[in-house]
């Protein structure tokens, strides 16, 4: 995305509170990513409850078949993920939307993170169907778009899951190295 847009959308954040800069947030960017790494777990958890036969034999657990709580716990896992990485540099983001646009700006656009895991975040977003109230203007950031119906059928759900779930995996383990690599210093600023 054009870099003055994502600066424009910035300042908007700024003006209206949905962005600001803190150092009290640098303290909170491992327990972002503690957050990060507990929601992947829940989202294998999930797909453990729906895969594995001995689980489902259990009365509650044979009727529960929630696919898309997988999705969404996927994606909460590169939200928080995100956020951990936002937090390191001192940033505090109030909405998804402005989330994404300062991971943009200061991670994709600077080359640190690889623009593939913007266009998985973006997938698996869509998957999770992340009210729009959220990300009324993701349209603006990313033109692809992918919906997931709510009533497809099993199957289907179950790839779409195991394919938002490996994005998950592939983009917190990205994440978490990008993270490492940063100095609680921050002399490797990404801005």
């Amino acid at each position: 995305m054009d870099e003055k847009y994502l600066i424009g959308k910035i300042e908007e954040g700024k003006e209206n509170g949905t962005f600001a800069e803190r150092d009290k947030e640098k303290e909170l960017a491992d327990l972002h990513l503690k957050k990060a790494e507990k929601d992947m777990i829940s989202a294998r958890i999930e797909r453990l409850l729906i895969k594995d036969d001995e689980l489902r034999k259990h009365p509650v657990i044979k009727e529960y078949d929630s696919w898309d709580w997988a999705i969404t716990k996927s994606y909460y896992a590169m939200y928080h993920s995100i956020l951990s990485l936002l937090a390191k540099l001192g940033i505090r983001t109030k909405t998804h939307f402005v989330s994404l646009v300062a991971f943009e700006l200061f991670f994709v656009n600077k080359k640190i993170v690889a623009e593939k895991y913007l266009d998985a975040f973006s997938r698996v977003k869509e998957s999770a169907k992340v009210p729009d109230r959220y990300l009324d203007e993701i349209k603006e950031v990313r033109q692809k778009r992918f919906t997931a119906n709510y009533d497809m059928e099993a199957s289907i759900q179950e790839k779409e899951a195991d394919h938002c779930l490996e994005l998950a995996e592939d983009f917190v383990k990205e994440i978490r190295r990008v993270f490492a690599e940063m100095k609680e210093d921050n002399t490797r600023q990404a801005r």
